[in-house]
């Protein structure tokens, strides 16, 4: 096994042991109530992604020598241009999240400045992992060729999905849900990938994913009782009715990344083709 290879195998192992990692300082020292409590739970979110952030930031950069692009380069172009679906779709989710606030603004202010920065820290750590350090691996691994980048999406976009399949140890009875969860999860993990790669800066990706999860709970935050609109049945498992037009919501995403991939390496292949001809 080259040195390449071995990157991914570690890359994937500390995905693995993050996430046994966490589910056991959930259980030993994580409250059950914290869970049904917003501001508890989004108090813990934060500190266990800003934990998240620094340890994943120096073991990719530090230990897999992955470079991390984060910065201004092409941050309006990935957000508005390259992310332009999920931009169409943090809108729609605004729409359909929406309830009817019960509180005034200065209220649910501290809230809402909360859940900007627990999302944003979901956004940063899940980024920073999924396509700085596994996407960054797979692409040594398997080249920058147009073969090499397809599969370098794909695989990490896979592992972004199925690492969801973890939620079925929380909640055992929600198979039709997780499994939903892992297929859309994956859709969402292709486009990203592909704004990762075409700006070479995770901003836009942390962005559109931070805003993404964001204005699906900002509402929740001007219920007179948050936390009974935040501790919703988990015992009820999602139909199948209701699974396929989830997933269907998200196929754009993944026909957005393919689309763009397919213009770009076609849009290079032309080039190519007329210097070769002078």
């Amino acid at each position: 096994m080259n040195n390449k290879n071995v990157k991914v195998v570690v890359a994937i192992i500390l995905i693995a042991v993050n996430i046994l990692f966490w589910n056991i300082v959930d259980r030993l020292l994580i409250k059950v109530e914290w869970g049904k409590d917003y501001l508890a739970d989004s108090i813990v979110t934060l500190v266990h992604n800003i934990f998240g952030i620094v340890v994943f930031l120096l073991l990719t950069i530090k230990i897999l020598k992955i470079k991390v692009g984060f910065g201004k380069k092409n941050l309006v172009r990935g957000i508005f241009w390259y992310g332009l679906v999920m931009c169409i779709a943090i809108v729609v989710n605004l729409i359909i999240a929406y309830h009817k606030p019960e509180t005034g603004f200065s209220e649910a202010f501290p809230y809402v400045v909360l859940t900007i920065f627990t999302n944003l820290s979901i956004g940063i750590v899940e980024e920073v992992m999924y396509r700085g350090m596994i996407f960054g691996v797979f692409r040594e691994s398997f080249g920058e060729d147009k073969k090499g980048i397809y599969k370098s999406v794909f695989a990490s976009a896979l592992v972004f999905g199925v690492v969801h399949i973890v939620n079925l140890i929380i909640y055992p009875t929600l198979i039709v849900s997780t499994v939903t969860q892992v297929i859309y999860a994956t859709n969402i993990g292709v486009l990203l990938a592909v704004i990762y790669y075409r700006s070479d800066n995770l901003l836009p990706g942390v962005i559109l994913h931070g805003l993404l999860d964001f204005v699906s709970s900002i509402w929740i935050c001007f219920a007179s009782d948050i936390n009974e609109l935040y501790h919703v049945d988990s015992t009820s498992d999602m139909n199948i009715v209701f699974a396929l037009v989830a997933i269907g919501m998200t196929s754009p995403f993944l026909i957005s990344g393919l689309w763009q991939l397919r213009k770009l390496f076609n849009k290079r292949q032309s080039v190519g083709n007329e210097v070769s001809d002078t």
